[in-house]
């Protein structure tokens, strides 16, 4: 992390990280698996989709656990760069 950036500028990217997370959980259809079952078609098919919704939701719901977690260690980093002198010429 180049060391000229800021506390708040850190904090405003894990901001933007949060919000992406939030709108990614918001655009899985959480319906889809069950839309996907025996209850609108069976048969090996169907398995193979249902299966595949699945793997696609819990995929999309790391990878907003992951933005969140990336957003936890920039606000992280911005706590020290807030705690930190301040560098350059006065």
């Amino acid at each position: 992390m180049p060391t000229d950036v800021h506390a708040g500028e850190l904090s405003a990217r894990a901001a933007t990280l949060r919000r992406l997370a939030t709108r990614l959980e918001a655009a899985a259809p959480a319906s889809l698996s069950s839309r996907a079952g025996e209850q609108t078609w069976i048969g090996p098919t169907a398995d193979r989709c249902r299966g595949d919704v699945t793997a696609q939701l819990a995929a999309i719901r790391a990878g907003a656990a992951d933005l969140r977690a990336r957003a936890r260690a920039l606000e992280a980093q911005a706590a020290v760069a807030a705690a930190l002198p301040m560098s350059g010429p006065v």
